[in-house]
């Protein structure tokens, strides 16, 4: 069976900046939203795929076959008393991984 004509893998030639990309690693940050037990009623439904660590290598795992050339990471709700954390994250992850490319961890 082929690629429907609307995959977007098709052109994977075309350079892709990922304007919104969250990482969270369960293991070292607190997120309440992730973390929490039993999960809080969320907005936009049940979290429970989510309720793992996400990193720049499932990121790059996730994003195969596009052709990512920059990221720009967004906070992903982490505790509030964390705040200065939240900004030696992405500059970490970047040296060690290649991405993000840009980090504005107050922004949603």
């Amino acid at each position: 069976m082929g690629k429907p004509e609307n995959d977007l893998r098709t052109d994977a030639m075309v350079p892709i900046i990922d304007a919104h990309m969250h990482l969270w690693d369960l293991s070292s940050n607190y997120h309440p939203w992730l973390s929490d037990v039993p999960a809080p009623r969320m907005r936009h439904g049940d979290y429970t795929p989510l309720r793992h660590s996400y990193l720049p290598a499932d990121h790059r795992r996730d994003s195969e076959g596009f052709s990512v050339i920059a990221t720009v990471y967004v906070e992903a709700e982490w505790e509030r008393d964390e705040l200065g954390a939240r900004g030696r994250v992405a500059p970490r992850h970047a040296s060690r991984h290649g991405r993000p490319g840009l980090a504005r961890p107050k922004v949603a």
